[in-house]
């Protein structure tokens, strides 16, 4: 039985609510590293059906990786500024994705 990696409380406080959507639709995290030091940075690797996507906070910006031509056809190819905006862009995409 595997277990999921903790979240940090920095990460949680920050993106427990993105995270908690992308659970119910089946995403696990695989991998979570936050950096104090280097601006708040974090960085939450999910996995589900053998796909994976990574989100990241960079210096007070948002970022869902994953490949290229989904991120562009879905308009997710960009930084985010706001957290909600993020939040709701991401979650219409990975919910139905690969189910």
């Amino acid at each position: 039985m595997s277990t999921e990696p903790v979240l940090s409380p920095q990460v949680q406080a920050e993106a427990g609510a993105i995270i908690a959507d992308l659970r119910a639709a089946g995403w696990n995290i695989t991998a979570s590293r936050y950096e104090e030091q280097i601006f708040g940075n974090w960085v939450v690797d999910l996995e589900r059906n053998g796909r994976a996507i990574r989100l990241v906070k960079d210096r007070s910006q948002f970022i869902v990786d994953a490949p290229i031509n989904e991120l562009k056809a879905a308009g997710l190819f960009k930084a985010f500024d706001g957290f909600n905006t993020f939040r709701e862009a991401v979650v219409a995409w990975a919910s139905p994705q690969w189910a």
